[in-house]
């Protein structure tokens, strides 16, 4: 799991736009990553959020990775945890996925 915030290069945190932003910028830096289905409206500590699914190759001999982005626009920047599994576990794995997404809460 990673949790951090993106900062986009233009003033103002707008959802959608910084999401497509930060999946960019995250294929760009691994090159066998790539979006899947597209993103789903969420909430998440009461705040609109999107839920966007990427695979990539997993570090597991013939896996593929499960990448659960989660995305809040928050006044700092673009909040986001992604959460990470092998394709194999990623049933097992959703419901702490879950459980973390349904803790988190803004002040």
């Amino acid at each position: 799991m990673e949790v951090d915030y993106y900062v986009p290069e233009r003033r103002g945190v707008e959802l959608q736009r910084d999401t497509e932003g930060l999946i960019g910028r995250l294929e760009r830096s691994n090159s066998d990553m790539h979006a899947g289905r597209e993103a789903r409206s969420i909430q998440v500590g009461g705040e609109p959020a999107l839920l966007s699914t990427l695979y990539s190759r997993s570090p597991y001999h013939d896996e593929r990775e499960v990448d659960v982005l989660v995305t809040v626009a928050r006044p700092q920047g673009l909040f986001y945890v992604v959460f990470i599994a092998p394709q194999s576990e990623f049933e097992r794995a959703q419901g702490t996925f879950e459980k973390v997404v349904t803790s988190v809460k803004f002040d």
